[in-house]
């Protein structure tokens, strides 16, 4: 996540627009900080932070890579900001033509919305991003008790969570038929939180159930044990998410006839006692 105050860098279409957002979020927590200050903070003398902000000056590489450790942004978010100053880079149109491109990519990997934690909340059950999908599954009715007989829960709970996923704006009904509205969301986040805890062991549970009772024609389920550096984990959380957007993306706009849980997980697999020492 992104340093409290600060919005998701992928929303932004410029470096200037980002550090404007940043700067107003300092303002809100402190009414009497500067310009002159918010120079100080990224390493910069106040007439050239000025600069860049109205737009008259642009960044140098190493410029822009002093912003990013000024402001703690994590490796991702980092990649992206530094593309966002070369993708206005005024001398060298291939350096400005990779890093749009890379940025009209990294924009894409992202298209799954990622619903706040408070809404996670109320719908930490598994159940509601069951029903979310199903709806894109073929045969689909509009009827918490054909719902609840095809997730094997209780008509109450379907209606339940169809109340829930109403009030917060993920389910609509257009033309007497429900829709998922985002078509889809993830849990990302890496927040700790006991809703999101919940879901992902439900999931590991259904892959569970899945192993026991499915033939292998019917699932697909890997796992391996992997010996790697630690400091790679960032790096294999961000391959994890955006294979799971890449499988998304592949279905979409294809005919669905089934539903299926998908989860990739690399946990520690040492006691936590030996890897304390």
């Amino acid at each position: 996540m992104l340093p409290r105050g600060m919005a998701n860098i992928f929303d932004f279409e410029s470096a200037d627009q980002f550090l404007l957002h940043e700067l107003d979020a300092r303002k809100r927590r402190n009414e009497g900080y500067s310009m002159r200050a918010y120079a100080r903070d990224l390493g910069l003398s106040a007439s050239r932070l000025s600069e860049i902000l109205a737009g008259e000056a642009g960044m140098s590489e190493k410029m822009a890579l002093l912003i990013a450790e000024k402001l703690k942004l994590k490796p991702t978010d980092k990649k992206f900001w530094l593309d966002l100053v070369l993708a206005n880079a005024p001398r060298n149109e291939k350096i400005k033509s990779l890093a749009q491109k890379r940025l009209a990519e990294a924009r894409k990997s992202t298209r799954l919305q990622e619903i706040k934690e408070s809404q996670f909340r109320v719908i930490a059950d598994w159940a509601h991003a069951a029903i979310m999908e199903l709806m894109e599954v073929k045969g689909f009715r509009s009827e918490p008790a054909w719902i609840a007989a095809q997730l094997g829960i209780s008509k109450s709970e379907t209606i339940d969570a169809i109340l829930r996923l109403k009030r917060l704006g993920l389910l609509v009904e257009k033309d007497g038929r429900w829709q998922a509205q985002p078509e889809a969301y993830h849990t990302f986040s890496a927040t700790p939180s006991a809703a999101i805890q919940k879901f992902h062991r439900q999931i590991l549970n259904k892959s569970l159930a899945s192993l026991q009772d499915d033939g292998p024609d019917e699932r697909q389920i890997q796992s391996m044990i992997l010996a790697i550096p630690k400091k790679h984990l960032p790096l294999f959380g961000e391959k994890i998410k955006k294979f799971l957007s890449e499988c998304w993306e592949e279905v979409e706009g294809s005919e669905k006839d089934d539903l299926y849980a998908l989860g990739v997980q690399l946990v520690p697999v040492r006691c936590r006692s030996a890897r304390e020492n």
